[in-house]
């Protein structure tokens, strides 16, 4: 699981870098630690492969000066992937890496449903929107408009398109997510070591285990008569 990063300088121009970011510095706004490598005729080009999540700040030099980018690498599923970020999210994030909180903790990946816009030649009377011709059927004389929906868009089979996107986790979030991942995890753990049961012993299994995980308290008898 890697990604590559690219920055590069046009032609008379230099100064390109890539950089992971650290945390938040007074006097240059990040605490930088520059990566990668150069190349090319007149070292214009840089690249950097990485197999760590990170936040990182890409600068591109062209003649109108300096284009800085902010990209998320973070794991998923079992892939690594990188996201476009902003000034605004990278300083909130470095802020909390200062703090000494993980990438992980404070930054979230999920699927986010895709829409997209569907243009139709609609009746101003009757909102009809599937007129071939531009004019309505049952209301010849009526004004038409162009128009755009958002529907959900989809695949090819069907199904709903979605795109990987990133949240910024609360604080009290990112303890609530671990403890989920904790939770879900045992859960897994126990599947997976039942199904290597037969169904006839996946109940006396649970009940078993239920039994020394929570115990009976023991009965307590009657003392006798002469007993201390």
């Amino acid at each position: 699981m890697t990604v590559t990063l690219s920055a590069e300088s046009k032609y008379g121009f230099s100064g390109q870098y890539i950089a992971r970011i650290l945390g938040r510095a007074a006097k240059f706004q990040f605490n930088r630690e520059f990566v990668g490598s150069k190349s090319g005729k007149r070292l214009d080009v840089s690249s950097y492969t990485t197999d760590e999540p990170g936040l990182y700040e890409t600068c591109d030099v062209t003649k109108h000066g300096k284009e800085k980018a902010y990209l998320i690498v973070m794991p998923w599923k079992d892939d690594l992937r990188k996201l476009a970020s902003d000034t605004e999210d990278a300083l909130a994030i470095a802020k909390r890496l200062d703090s000494g909180e993980a990438l992980e903790q404070i930054v979230a990946l999920e699927l986010e449903p895709m829409n997209e816009t569907k243009y139709a030649v609609r009746c101003t009377e009757c909102k009809r929107d599937d007129l071939v011709d531009g004019h309505c059927p049952d209301h010849p004389e009526a004004p038409v408009v162009n128009s755009g929906v958002e529907v959900p868009k989809l695949k090819e089979d069907g199904t709903r398109a979605h795109r990987l996107v990133y949240a910024i986790r609360k604080p009290g979030e990112a303890k609530k997510a671990e403890a989920a991942a904790t939770l879900d995890a045992a859960v897994d753990a126990i599947v997976n070591a039942l199904q290597a049961l037969p169904a006839a012993q996946q109940k006396q299994a649970l009940k078993l285990a239920k039994d020394r995980l929570f115990p009976k308290a023991t009965e307590t008898t009657e003392p006798t008569e002469g007993s201390p």
